[in-house]
């Protein structure tokens, strides 16, 4: 397999999987392109993909499963992949859909021990602009996080609360500062200025800066599209409130 280090943006190597076979449109669906998640996530929309170092982490209501690496590297989602017990490992075939992928066979499962989640702060989670001559930065999609902070804002009607570190920035549409927070249904959510650490997938969406946000030298103004990583709680055990409110102690 080609080495992705000096990676292109896929066109060579779209032509290299084309010339191959392995570019499945409606077609080819007998060749595989063995790859890591992480290279999977670069490869060209509609290719073959056969991965077999995933590990479920949980999963997206509706849409599919979350699956990370074993060597904690990256993570993805699985289109239409109804919920497998968190530690399951897999090996699986599918097709490339933008950093995702949709299922087409699992080839191996096997009961495993679940992930410890890796510790994160906002930081790590920055909003990130959708600027073609900045790096694009880590991407969370997948991976299983602990964050601990301040409930700043609790949405009721959408299951949603945000947790604010000391390091977030307010995006437009929100009502304050913090990291988007996605509780199931069923779940009690906590209270507003409750200080609780949080352990959820990450997952990334298309937000907009309500605040000025600088990266090195370059100031990117209110209004700036960005990807931004919110949280997908799995469990009323990914909860956990260290300080009530005053007065609810």
């Amino acid at each position: 397999m080609r080495d992705l280090g000096d990676w292109d943006g896929g066109a060579s190597y779209a032509a290299d999987i084309n010339n191959n076979g392995q570019i499945c449109g409606s077609y080819a669906w007998w060749k595989y392109l063995p790859c890591s998640i992480g290279e999977a996530k670069r490869m060209p929309y509609d290719t073959c993909v056969e991965i077999i170092d995933a590990v479920v982490v949980g999963e997206r209501h509706g849409y599919g499963t979350f699956v990370e690496s074993s060597n904690r590297i990256s993570g993805m989602l699985l289109m239409g992949m109804g919920p497998m017990a968190v530690g399951t490992r897999l090996s699986f075939r599918g097709v490339t859909a933008g950093g995702e992928i949709s299922m087409s066979q699992i080839t191996n499962v096997a009961d495993g021990e679940p992930l410890a989640p890796l510790g994160v702060t906002s930081l790590s989670l920055k909003p990130k602009p959708i600027d073609p001559e900045m790096s694009p930065g880590l991407d969370m999609t997948g991976i299983l996080v602990r964050l601990a902070g301040t409930v700043t804002a609790v949405d009721t009607e959408q299951h949603v609360l945000y947790v604010d570190d000391g390091g977030t920035l307010q995006l437009d549409g929100a009502s304050t500062r913090g990291i988007k927070v996605y509780i199931p249904e069923g779940v009690d959510l906590p209270e507003e200025h409750s200080v609780v650490a949080i352990t959820g997938v990450g997952m990334q969406e298309p937000a907009s800066l309500a605040e000025q946000m600088k990266i090195g030298q370059r100031a990117y103004q209110a209004g700036t599209p960005v990807s931004v990583t919110s949280i997908i709680c799995r469990e009323a055990a990914d909860i956990t409130t260290y300080r009530l409110p005053s007065g609810l102690q």
